[in-house]
């Protein structure tokens, strides 16, 4: 009886260990009350944005939004590669293009991470750099590691032209935004 109940201690707990192992990885589905929408002005995209971001820069093909505090950019538009009005755009173009971007990234020390890869119906690229995307509120001290950025950049085709978003935010950040990066380009249009 008393080894039935020690197996029986053994076996529920090593169910409850791995239940809890296998849930402990998870990472909640985005509210979408935590986000706000831009519609472009002249109808050419719609956005996500993570509220609190403030309006950094908007014009014709496109839109910045950024904060300062997490050192976090969120960048969409359309002409990502600044074709010109006779290229039509399509998958392979743009592929070809995100590894003109990979090499300008490598020449200023940053590797990639993943991609570039096909992500729903685009092209999805993550770099690493230690460009940050907003000047440091303090100087790194002399010999201190310079903190790691992710860059995200998803493009996909939209009238026979380019269409982006690309996320800039500490490595330390990605993780934890990585979820709500991806509810921003699956709601890209």
């Amino acid at each position: 009886m008393r080894k039935n109940l020690i197996l029986s201690v053994i076996t529920v707990s090593m169910v409850l260990f791995f239940a809890i192992g296998a849930f402990a990885g998870e990472t909640p589905t985005p509210n979408p009350d935590n986000f706000i929408t831009y519609k472009s002005p002249q109808g050419l995209f719609e956005v996500k944005i993570l509220k609190g971001m403030s309006l950094i820069r908007e014009h014709k093909d496109g839109v910045v939004y950024g904060s300062q505090d997490q050192q976090m950019i969120v960048a969409a538009g359309v002409r990502l590669f600044n074709e010109a009005d006779d290229v039509k755009v399509d998958l392979p173009y743009i592929e070809k293009q995100l590894k003109d971007v990979i090499q300008n990234i490598i020449g200023k020390g940053g590797k990639v991470l993943e991609g570039p890869k096909k992500y729903k119906k685009g092209i999805l690229l993550l770099v690493e750099t230690i460009d940050p995307p907003f000047p440091p509120k303090e100087e790194p001290k002399e010999g201190a590691v310079k903190p790691k950025y992710y860059v995200n950049i998803y493009a996909t085709t939209k009238n026979e032209k380019s269409l982006a978003i690309i996320t800039y935010l500490p490595e330390a950040k990605y993780k934890a935004l990585k979820n709500d990066i991806e509810f921003m380009i699956d709601n890209l249009k």
